[in-house]
């Protein structure tokens, strides 16, 4: 696990945004993370307001742990998914991120699962995120926490 933390997640010095022909280069006075996905990065500003991500990664990319194929629960927060690979780690549930509560990648596997459940934010845009999340794969279900707490890892 510390070698996937170490990998996949960095703190951040610099970053550049390339633009047509241009490339601007900014050194961020308050906290930034990286997020390594399979195409790009996404940085996470925990302290700002909005915007708190920028990201360079498409809808598609995604981040799995497979145990087995026919059972997972997906997230779309990197921490949670960090926290629900390490809760579920002694039991057969596969675990995914997808980039955003909009974002429905296709997934062969997730298609053909017979236990695909779903756990988003639990404010407004998690909740219809979830919803839509199950009109995309009709054979999800929706987690929802039983508490006021926004996210799965404010509310452990």
């Amino acid at each position: 696990e510390s070698e996937r933390l170490t990998v996949r997640v960095k703190d951040v010095e610099k970053y550049s945004i390339k633009w047509e022909n241009r490339k601007s280069t900014y050194y961020p006075r308050d906290l930034a993370i990286a997020y390594q996905g399979q195409k790009g990065h996404k940085l996470y500003f925990p302290y700002r307001d909005k915007p708190r991500f920028k990201s360079d990664i498409g809808k598609e990319d995604v981040w799995v742990t497979e145990r087995n194929p026919k059972r997972w629960i997906i997230t779309k927060s990197h921490k949670d998914f960090l926290f629900i690979e390490k809760l579920t780690e002694d039991t057969e549930y596969s675990i995914g991120m997808v980039q955003s509560e909009n974002s429905f990648p296709t997934n062969k596997l997730w298609e053909d699962a017979y236990d695909l459940n779903v756990l988003f934010d639990n404010d407004k845009s998690g909740i219809i995120g979830m919803d839509n999340f199950r009109d995309f794969y009709l054979n999800s279900k929706s987690l929802i926490l039983p508490t006021e707490e926004k996210d799965l890892t404010d509310f452990a």
